[in-house]
């Protein structure tokens, strides 16, 4: 509601026109001045609220309603307000505030200003200034200093001061932000209103006052001023993004007071609800990616809109988590496609949301995915399964096609020089079957992963724990009632009972789509530091490619440079999840990771692994300070690929004949419509042996390896995180999160860290749409059509490049 609500009333007072406030509030401290009104108070205080809020005050002298009136717009750093006094009399006032700087020195202290007028006299407004400052969480103060004009003689007059400190009083309690103390005074000519007496400048007594948060969303609050014997009572109420309040001023010559309403982008807990009540619904049926394609055109970016990417998922885990209001969260449907890797660092994820929050993590089905159920059984508190519903677990398969029965029939030939025997990603142009090779390395390689698997849902459900192994050759299970039976899920039901049964087995009264940001109540803030994470997904090719679907060389080694040079970017972290690709491309990236270990711009660079970082996706990762991966990641291959198509005898059954007229012995090298000489084929494997050792002294150099010990792990070998762990190959298993952490303590940051993201689409025109995908025939294709699909992509990316660090292509069941 709020977000639709807020933009309209501001439009609305646009309309309107600008208009200001008359000087009736006294509400609050300077030092601490009240959210929905403060910025009138003091200026500086536009620049401590988060996110848009809209106040509107009706007032009353004694007990009855005056016609006066006032709107208040605060929006991050800026408001706009307008006081009404009976009918024609506005009052009209902006604001602007905001904190001096990221200095240490500098962070917590704010200034602000305030231009106000009276109807359409702008020029001869008033303005104040003010400041807070909040040297530590205890302690705040404030001052402001108010300029009012003369019309007469057309000067200002000396200003009227004020001062104010606020204390909270239960620093390492929860009672921290539920009890503020404040005392203000002022400075200023008591014979202000009376224009034939001489000035008569003095402190004047002070006024002291308390606000009482009493239970969520109830806060009361009271204060005296010495000055003029006037008692100050009020009383609020917050229903979420929507606060009722009372104020009222009482002396012995007047009764005056108004009502109020705000509404707020930022939540307040309410006592109305009731903490944990809530479960809240997210879908995650759809890929996670580090980050989402886009395609340009003109201005615009079109960004695809399927699945979420990881920051997404992370930044509403952390609002989920400051969420007293929710319990529990369920996923409905978390078959999302990935790889094993990914799926653990999600994993990770989660339990550190579950150790830290205590919510429930619940996952509905109506079908199990196999990698589903590894993931829910790892991780979920339950696994309810729809009664008609089932669970695809059956343990992991690797199945290649292989093509060239097929290319023989239509007169294809691919001259396949890898640099070694398990270099196979060219095997399934050149083979008839896996090689044994391919063999030993997947059946090390994903042994492991099986492992992990097995132990992943043997640690969540403890239930198996004897029986895992079992459970998974007697897959897949089609009955949903014998999965409950065995221990697979905790309850079968239809979705139309899953609220019922979440209220009574859960204590979850509301099932909710939506989590919003509370209302910040710190005092004080840490300064930040930049650390700029280069997400680098796809397949590397030359030239810009398209970030967030592939690597380009030219897009990347300016988004390196750029990350390098920028003096506010303290540390990088490249995100790899990339099989390879060009040799020439990675070389290029890598050289500018290199780059980041040199000169006047060296700074720290770490990378973490996802899914794959391997042949060229290691080639760029090999620089950095330090290495992540996931247990599951799929790295190494160190190796070289040359694939050199011939089409002779597929001209030849086409009936296709070539002539041609030669100035040079190779000027036709590479040609398609004969075979190659051997002398040629010597030609090419002096380059693929020339590019292997540049790939051997690329990591020997940037690991600070032996070349010998990295020739007896590279040959094109694949090895799972855990494995590359064991060899040298990475530094330690970890996400994301823990290469972040290890590139802040390499930069030696101590501030809060800001992560900066590439590629982005957060500014500019950028438009969110869900891309479809199309397929040949208009029909969905099966898994293995999809795999030769892919295959065919890739050699259509790398036309013309004869030379690859690609690692092999595969489909894992």
């Amino acid at each position: 509601m709020k977000k639709k609500v807020l933009p309209v009333v501001w439009m609305l007072l646009l309309t309107i026109g600008l208009f200001a406030q008359s000087n009736v509030y006294s509400n609050s401290s300077v030092a601490i001045p009240d959210t929905q009104v403060g910025l009138l108070e003091n200026p500086a205080a536009a620049g401590l609220n988060k996110g848009a809020m809209f106040s509107a005050f009706w007032h009353r002298q004694e007990d009855e309603w005056i016609d006066d009136y006032s709107l208040v717009f605060d929006l991050d750093g800026m408001g706009y307000s307008m006081n009404v006094v009976e009918e024609d009399n506005y009052f009209h006032a902006l604001h602007w505030g905001g904190n001096m700087g990221n200095l240490s020195i500098l962070r917590n202290v704010y200034l602000g200003f305030q231009w106000d007028w009276n109807n359409d006299e702008f020029e001869d407004g008033n303005y104040k200034i003010g400041t807070i400052i909040r040297p530590t969480r205890m302690f705040s103060l404030g001052a402001t200093a108010n300029f009012l004009k003369d019309i007469v003689n057309d000067e200002y007059l000396d200003p009227d001061f004020q001062f104010g400190i606020g204390i909270r009083p239960f620093i390492k309690s929860p009672m921290y932000d539920k009890v503020e103390l404040y005392a203000d005074a002022g400075y200023y000519d008591l014979n202000r209103d009376d224009p034939l007496a001489e000035e008569d400048r003095t402190i004047s007594s002070p006024t002291v006052g308390a606000n009482f948060v009493v239970a969520e969303g109830l806060k009361l609050g009271g204060s005296y001023n010495m000055e003029t014997e006037t008692t100050n009572v009020q009383f609020s109420l917050s229903l979420g993004d929507v606060t009722f309040g009372t104020r009222t001023e009482i002396n012995e010559d007047t009764n005056y007071g108004y009502e109020f309403v705000s509404f707020h982008e930022r939540d307040i807990p309410s006592i109305f609800e009731k903490n944990g009540s809530k479960a809240y619904k997210m879908k995650l049926n759809e890929p996670l990616v580090d980050s989402q394609s886009a395609m340009k055109i003109g201005p615009f970016s079109l960004v695809d809109s399927k699945g979420m990417t990881m920051t997404q998922f992370k930044n509403k885990l952390k609002l989920l988590a400051q969420d007293e209001t929710i319990g529990a969260v369920l996923f409905m449907n978390p078959n999302f496609p990935s790889s094993i890797a990914r799926k653990q660092e999600v994993i990770e994820y989660l339990k550190e949301f579950k150790e830290e929050t205590g919510k429930e993590l619940i996952a509905y089905y109506d079908n199990i995915s196999n990698t589903g159920y590894y993931f829910s059984a790892t991780v979920m508190d339950k696994i309810y399964l729809n009664k008609m519903g089932g669970i695809d677990l059956r343990g992991i398969a690797i199945t290649t096609p292989y093509f060239k029965g097929l290319l023989d029939k239509v007169g294809v030939e691919f001259t396949n020089l890898r640099s070694h025997p398990y270099k196979t990603a060219g095997n399934n142009l050149t083979e008839n079957e896996m090689t044994d090779a391919e063999r030993e390395a997947y059946d090390a390689v994903f042994g492991v992963i099986f492992q992990e698997m097995v132990a992943g849902i043997e640690s969540g459900r403890t239930v198996l724990s004897e029986c895992t192994l079992e459970m998974i050759d007697n897959g897949p299970y089609f009955d949903a009632a014998k999965c409950k039976e065995i221990g697979l899920v905790d309850d079968i039901m239809y979705e139309s009972e899953l609220y019922k049964y979440l209220k009574d087995n859960h204590k979850c009264t509301k099932i909710t789509k939506e989590s919003n940001k509370r209302m910040d109540t710190e005092w004080t803030y840490k300064t930040t530091s930049k650390i700029k994470v280069i997400n680098a997904s796809g397949n590397i090719i030359m030239g810009k490619g398209k970030p967030g679907a592939n690597i380009g060389s030219l897009s990347y080694a300016k988004a390196i440079a750029a990350a390098r040079k920028d003096p506010e970017v303290e540390a990088i972290v490249l995100r790899v999840d990339s099989g390879g690709g060009s040799a020439q491309a990675s070389d290029i990236i890598a050289h500018e990771i290199k780059l980041c270990k040199e000169g006047k711009n060296k700074k720290p660079v770490v990378v973490s692994m996802c899914g794959a970082a391997a042949s060229g996706g290691y080639y760029i990762s090999a620089y950095a300070d330090k290495i992540y991966a996931e247990p599951t990641t799929i790295t190494g291959s160190i190796g070289v690929i040359g694939l050199l198509p011939n089409f002779e005898g597929l001209y030849d059954k086409l009936d296709i004949n070539w002539s041609q007229i030669k100035f040079g012995k190779n000027s036709d090298l590479g040609s398609t419509h004969r075979k190659m000489t051997e002398e040629e084929k010597k030609l090419f494997k002096d380059m693929i042996e020339h590019t292997y050792d540049i790939f051997i002294d690329v990591v020997a150099d940037g690991r600070g390896m032996d070349k010998e010990v990295v020739k007896s792990l590279a040959q094109g070998r694949i090895w799972s995180g855990k494995q590359a762990l064991e060899n040298g190959l990475v530094d330690e298993l970890g996400n994301l999160e823990d290469a972040i952490a290890y590139a802040a303590e390499l930069a030696k940051i101590k501030d809060e860290v800001v992560i900066s993201e590439y590629p982005s689409y957060d500014s500019g025109l950028t438009i969110s749409v869900d891309m479809p995908e199309f397929s040949p025939f208009g029909m969905e294709m099966t898994k293995g059509l999809n795999t030769v699909k892919e295959t065919y992509d890739t050699l259509k990316q790398f036309d013309g490049e004869k030379v690859l660090y690609f690692m092999p292509q595969m489909q894992i069941d």
